[in-house]
């Protein structure tokens, strides 16, 4: 089933009303690699189970995207303003970026393609420390508008990306 999808964007210093990063001192934010496939490949459909965004994702589909993802897909990728949040060990959250053409009817702006948080985890602002961990990079590479597609009805992520100061589109 297609599900509606709604493009959020935000305008102007990237890093304007982002909150101080007050993620838990021991996950460890890191650049985003190839390297990295097999485990977003298991945090995805993880992070997905369950939600409006849910269609039975397998780790192998989902490592299929994410190669996909860092091979240009959706757009040339924002290497530095991919970012991943390791936590003992294991992948927690992410939030990858690629330049998106804007599908022919918005200028072309960076995207946030994937922004996911594993369940033990949600609730902690880990996956938005991630995004404007993300947002920082695309400022500091002279970049001042970023968008993102958020299916409707998903409130969490709303929330999320209005707190970050990201606003609907008009459809």
């Amino acid at each position: 089933m297609q599900r509606r999808r709604h493009i959020w964007q935000k305008l102007g210093d990237l890093t304007l009303g982002l909150m101080p990063d007050t993620s838990r001192d021991a996950v460890a934010c890191l650049v985003a690699t190839p390297h990295d496939t097999k485990a977003l490949g298991g945090l995805m459909p993880n992070a997905y189970r369950g939600t409006l965004d849910d269609e039975g994702e397998t780790p192998e589909r989902a490592c299929d995207e994410v190669r996909r993802f860092f091979d240009g897909a959706c757009g040339p990728v924002e290497a530095p303003a991919c970012i991943v949040g390791e936590y003992g060990g294991w992948m927690v959250c992410a939030s990858l970026h690629c330049l998106w053409d804007g599908g022919g009817h918005l200028p072309a702006a960076p995207l946030v393609a994937h922004a996911v948080t594993a369940p033990g985890y949600r609730g902690q602002r880990l996956g938005a420390a991630a995004i404007a961990r993300s947002l920082r990079a695309l400022a500091q590479a002279g970049l001042a508008r970023a968008r993102a597609v958020i299916t409707a009805g998903n409130f969490p992520s709303e929330a999320t990306f209005r707190r970050l100061g990201f606003e609907a589109l008009p459809d």
